[in-house]
Order: structure tokens, then sequence, then C-alpha cells
């Protein structure tokens, strides 16, 4: 059994928990699936995701899914902090 752990921690929980919400779905029960995905809260500021597989190639699968979930949530929470000014003619 192969196993990686990733522990985030936010400096704000609203991030925690649109993570929480991203990586709740792959977490529960599939039986299609080769690997099995935990997510839990360790803190209000920390998350931990859990990644267990019986083979390499699976558990890199889901060790780059959930890089691929962390890093679409970061880039957006950048994207929706960043002051935007809006003239007229775009609204």
């Amino acid at each position: 059994m192969f196993q990686v752990e990733v522990r985030i921690a936010a400096a704000e929980p609203t991030i925690l928990n649109a993570l929480y919400a991203a990586f709740k779905p792959e977490s529960e029960p599939m039986p299609r699936y080769r690997s099995r995905i935990e997510v839990a809260r360790e803190s209000s500021l920390t998350l931990r995701v859990t990644i267990r597989s019986g083979d390499i190639s699976s558990l890199r699968a889901s060790v780059n899914m959930v890089l691929r979930i962390l890093g679409a949530i970061c880039a957006s929470t950048e994207v929706v902090s960043q002051p935007r000014s809006c003239s007229q003619s775009e609204l």
C-alpha cells in the first residue's frame, strides 16, 4: 500500500472551506477507483488530504488530481481577491 499525505495551511478559513468542499466528493467510496482519498480538517486553518493506493500509477493520478484542484482554487482566489475597478461600459 502506498500513501501520500498533504497538509494545507491557510491564513483564511474560507479558503480551507472551499478546498474541503472540493475534495469531499472525491473522498466518497467509489468501487471503480484503485485509490482512496480522505479529507479532514485538523484545525480551523489546516486541512489534511490523505491518498492511499495499492499501485503507484493510480497514486500518481490521484496526487495529480489533488494538486490540480488545489492549484485551481488558489489561482481563482488570487483573481477574485485582486482589486479591480469597473467602468460604466463594462457593466
